[in-house]
Protein backbone atom coordinates (compact mmCIF):
# COMPACT_ATOMS: atom_id res chain seq x y z
CA UNK A 1 0.00 0.00 0.00
CA UNK A 2 3.08 2.06 1.01
CA UNK A 3 4.32 1.93 -2.31
CA UNK A 4 1.39 2.86 -4.52
CA UNK A 5 1.42 5.80 -2.33
CA UNK A 6 5.17 6.68 -3.16
CA UNK A 7 4.31 5.80 -6.62
CA UNK A 8 1.23 8.69 -6.76
CA UNK A 9 3.24 11.54 -4.91
CA UNK A 10 5.99 10.96 -7.29
CA UNK A 11 3.64 11.62 -10.26
CA UNK A 12 2.30 14.49 -8.24
CA UNK A 13 5.72 16.27 -8.68
CA UNK A 14 6.72 15.00 -11.75
CA UNK A 15 3.01 15.85 -13.20
CA UNK A 16 2.99 19.48 -13.22
CA UNK A 17 6.21 20.10 -14.54
CA UNK A 18 5.11 18.42 -17.63
CA UNK A 19 1.80 20.03 -17.50
CA UNK A 20 4.09 23.59 -17.53
CA UNK A 21 5.82 22.24 -20.39
CA UNK A 22 2.77 21.52 -22.84
CA UNK A 23 0.28 24.24 -21.53
CA UNK A 24 2.29 26.77 -20.21
CA UNK A 25 3.34 28.21 -17.24
CA UNK A 26 -0.25 29.44 -15.99
CA UNK A 27 -2.29 26.63 -17.59
CA UNK A 28 -0.55 23.95 -16.44
CA UNK A 29 -0.43 25.25 -12.65
CA UNK A 30 -4.04 25.84 -13.06
CA UNK A 31 -4.55 21.85 -14.65
CA UNK A 32 -2.27 21.28 -11.85
CA UNK A 33 -4.28 22.59 -8.77
CA UNK A 34 -7.74 21.19 -10.45
CA UNK A 35 -5.97 17.51 -11.05
CA UNK A 36 -4.83 17.65 -7.33
CA UNK A 37 -8.17 18.23 -5.85
CA UNK A 38 -9.20 15.89 -8.43
CA UNK A 39 -6.70 13.02 -6.53
CA UNK A 40 -7.52 14.23 -3.09
CA UNK A 41 -11.14 13.74 -3.64
CA UNK A 42 -10.29 10.13 -4.91
CA UNK A 43 -7.94 8.95 -2.53
CA UNK A 44 -10.16 10.21 0.34
CA UNK A 45 -12.78 8.30 -0.93
CA UNK A 46 -10.64 5.18 -0.79
CA UNK A 47 -9.65 5.63 2.43
CA UNK A 48 -13.21 6.15 3.76
CA UNK A 49 -13.75 3.03 2.01
CA UNK A 50 -11.25 1.31 3.37
CA UNK A 51 -12.01 2.13 7.04
CA UNK A 52 -15.74 1.58 6.18
CA UNK A 53 -15.06 -2.13 5.51
CA UNK A 54 -12.59 -2.75 8.36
Amino acid sequence: MKNIFLQLLILAGVYPVYLMYKFGYYNGFVCWILEMGLWYAFCWSIIKLAKDES
